[in-house]
Formats: C-alpha cells, sequence, structure tokens
C-alpha cells in the first residue's frame, strides 16, 4: 500500500514537472507574478515579526521591566539603589542615560558617524545578555567598552584593547581605556549604544553640559541625585511580584525630590518587551530608544491580505488558462480510470510547485525590499527575523495556502466534467463565459 502510493505520488510529480516544462511561457509567467507578490507578502510579514519581537532576545525578559516616571521614560539616577536596597523582590537592575552629540575620536584623530556613546551600570552586560567577545565592562571613570561595530571602524583588524580613545565630555577630549569589546546588539533592540562607559562618568558631562545653559548650571550638575530625572531604570524582579504593590511602595522615593511639580508624578513599571511598541503616550523630548507604532502593524496586515488575494486570483486565472490546453490529456486520463480525486490531486501538486519555484523571484524582491523598508520607514529590519519559528510559520502558511486554495479552486471544476466533453478539449468552465 505504501509502496503504491509512493509510485503514484511519484509519478505525479514527474509528470507536474513535464508540464510546467511544456509550458514555459506560461509557467515563466505565473512563477514572476506570482514570486512578485508572495515577495511583498513575505517582506510584509517579516515587518510585523520584527516588529513584534523587540527586547525579546532578553534572558528572563518577562521579569524585566523599565521604570517610567509620570509621563517621562527618564528617572532619577538613585531610584535603583534605593530599591535594590528597600525591596527585596528586586533581583538585579541598571541605569543607562545616552548622548549622540559626544565626539569619540583615536588616537590618529579618525572619528566615526553615527555613534552613540552611553553610560551604564556594568550590570547591564549580565540583564541583557550582551556577549562580551573580550576583555571587561568599563568599571571605573577611566575605561569604556565599546561594540565590535566600533571596534572594527576604529581600529580595524588589530585588537582594540588596551587601546585610547579620546572622548569630548567638554571643552578638551579625556582619554579612555578601552576595556572590553562586546557583540553589537541585535536589531530588535530598542536600545543601541556602540560606546558603554561607566554609569558615574556621565556625571561629569552633566555637569560640563550645565555650565553651557548659564543660570541652569547648578540645577544641571545634580545629575546623581534625586533632581534630574535623565536615566533610564531597568529592573529585574522576581517572577511572582505583586506589580501594583510595589509601585505603591515606590512613591515614598517622590518625598526625596525638590521640584514640586514631579511630586505629583507616579511610578509605573513597564514590561520589557512593551517598550517598543508600548510608548506612544510617553513625552519624546528625552528619548533614546528605538520606538514603533502599533496601530501601523494594522495597515501590514491589510495590505498583506490584500496582496495575497490579488496574487492568488492572477495565478488562478493564468493557471486555468493553461489547464484549458491539457483538457484532452485530463480526458484521456480519466477515461484510463483517474478517479475526480486523483486529477484534483495532480492540480493541487503542480499548483504548490510553482509556488515553491515562485519563491526564486521573490527572494530577489525580499532582499532588496529589506534595504527600501529600512530607508524610508526608518526599520531596523534584517535576515535575522527569519531566525524566528513563527516567522517560518507564517511562511509556511502563506506557501501552503496559496499553492493549495489555487490548485482546489482550479481542479474542482475540471474533475467534475465528463470524460467525454473534455476529449474534444471542452469544459463547463469554457463554455460559460
Amino acid at each position: 500500500m505504501i509502496l503504491n502510493n509512493t509510485n503514484m505520488i511519484t509519478s505525479d510529480i514527474k509528470i507536474a514537472v513535464r508540464n510546467i516544462l511544456r509550458n514555459k511561457v506560461q509557467s515563466l509567467i505565473s512563477i514572476l507574478g506570482l514570486g512578485i507578490g508572495l515577495g511583498s507578502i513575505i517582506l510584509l510579514l517579516c515587518l510585523i515579526v520584527h516588529e513584534n519581537s523587540f527586547d525579546r532576545f532578553i534572558p528572563e525578559y518577562q521579569n524585566v521591566y523599565r521604570i517610567n516616571f509620570g509621563q517621562s521614560t527618564g528617572t532619577q539616577y538613585p531610584l535603583a539603589e534605593e530599591m535594590k536596597k528597600d525591596f527585596p523582590e528586586v533581583r538585579d537592575f541598571f541605569r543607562i542615560t545616552q548622548a549622540d552629540f559626544i565626539q569619540v575620536r583615536n588616537l590618529k584623530n579618525e572619528f566615526a558617524k553615527d555613534q552613540k556613546f552611553a553610560f551604564s551600570d556594568s550590570s547591564i552586560f549580565k540583564i541583557l545578555g550582551i556577549k562580551i567577545l573580550a576583555g571587561t565592562p568599563a568599571n571605573n571613570l577611566t575605561e569604556v567598552a565599546i561594540s565590535e561595530k566600533m571596534a572594527k571602524k576604529f581600529f580595524g583588524k588589530s585588537s582594540a584593547l588596551g587601546e585610547i580613545l579620546r572622548v569630548k565630555l567638554n571643552t578638551e577630549f579625556i582619554s579612555l581605556t578601552v576595556s572590553g569589546i562586546y557583540k553589537d546588539l541585535p536589531p530588535n533592540s530598542t536600545l543601541y549604544p556602540d560606546f558603554l562607559a561607566n554609569i558615574k562618568l556621565s556625571e561629569k558631562m552633566f555637569a560640563i553640559a550645565g555650565t553651557s545653559y548659564g543660570q541652569y548650571g547648578e540645577v544641571m550638575s545634580a545629575a546623581l541625585n534625586w533632581d534630574l530625572p535623565y536615566f533610564y531604570t531597568y529592573v529585574v524582579l522576581d517572577k511572582n511580584t505583586d506589580k501594583k504593590a510595589l509601585v505603591s511602595k515606590m512613591l515614598k522615593y517622590r518625598d526625596l525630590i525638590h521640584e514640586e511639580s514631579y511630586k505629583k508624578w507616579e511610578y509605573q513599571l513597564q514590561p520589557v518587551d512593551d517598550i517598543y511598541l508600548g510608548s506612544a503616550a510617553y513625552l519624546s523630548g528625552f528619548r533614546f530608544f528605538r520606538a514603533g507604532n502599533s496601530n501601523e502593524l494594522k495597515y501590514y496586515w491589510s495590505i498583506s491580505f490584500l496582496i495575497l488575494l490579488i496574487s492568488v486570483t492572477n495565478y488562478i486565472f493564468l493557471k486555468r488558462a493553461t489547464t484549458s490546453d491539457r483538457l484532452h490529456e485530463l480526458g484521456t486520463r480519466k477515461v484510463l480510470g483517474a478517479s475526480p480525486k486523483n486529477l484534483r490531486r495532480q492540480i493541487i501538486l503542480e499548483s504548490n510547485l510553482v509556488t515553491i519555484l515562485s519563491l526564486i523571484p521573490a527572494s530577489f524582491v525580499i532582499d532588496s525590499g529589506i534595504s527600501f523598508i529600512n530607508s524610508t520607514l526608518d526599520k531596523t529590519l534584517s535576515n535575522e527575523v527569519f531566525s524566528s519559528p513563527i516567522m517560518w510559520l507564517l511562511l509556511l502558511t502563506v506557501l501552503v495556502f496559496t499553492g493549495t486554495f489555487s490548485g482546489l479552486l482550479i481542479g474542482f471544476n475540471i474533475s467534475r466534467v465528463p470524460p467525454q466533453i473534455l476529449l474534444i478539449g471542452k469544459s463547463s468552465e469554457i463554455s460559460g463565459s
């Protein structure tokens, strides 16, 4: 029984390949047309999966939260340390602040564009799962850890460990020693620092920034106390932590703030995997994290469905046209004992084979489309999205639906036509309209 089924499937595949090769022009048109449609659909699905995947690479991301303050994503420097001391449910934390205007040069006076200089606790590496390729995090004010990308830009193939970078935190450059090199953060990370200096070095940056603001300099220099909410605070909580109760207990920290308007604000715990699509309500003035728009996903889904409908419909029309040239062949197979089920299976197999072949032109659409989406929509989409099981599940679903559904619609009507009508090259479909 199994041998007969195997022989039958093998025979059907041979017939399907022969029919595709025999009708080269029609097959090529079908493959190209369907490939462009499938490429567009897969590209949009990649974007949807990518937009929903932010920060899910973080170990224990279900227990990692960012603390927001009022309508701001920034918090005070001492907050995390006080929480760690006061609340046993807080297992770990890190703080980070970033500046995009800091100049960084090597000893050859070379600099890199689009560099993101950040100050953070060394615990950021453990919490975010950032892999240190060589060396250690910046453990004092004279060190800095740099990304693999920056190591290549500044030092090429030479080892960057122990090298000196000149960083402009004031009117003059200060020297920082490269203590470590870490793997670039993935494109679906909301944080994207190229340099990670010691968190306490940020005081020097804020103090110097304050001198340039005249009368506001005294306020700006208070970076490491309760009066400057310019730090993102991330905490790792126990799995069974009562979040509402923890937020209520955090209200006492407002009494340590001198600014009266801040004392009316409340703290919130935002799940780390909600940051990218769930930060629209927070002020955008102080922001150095990637953020998306959840409403856009609805349009991506709608456009994907519309393209799928058009592609399938177009393919069905083309396939029906080529099938009409094979009516005599199908009629002969019916006379020789082929059942309607066998004919439907043959047409469905051919349809799925064409769908699979259409992935060849679709791959070119996807490859060029990724760079187009990134440049026009300011996204960080990459081929890494195909490492997601969800992406492969969606891809398989689209392929099976396109090939099988198209084949079913075509094969269902053909298989019901009597063999004597098929033998004279007619069908109920053609005689209709």
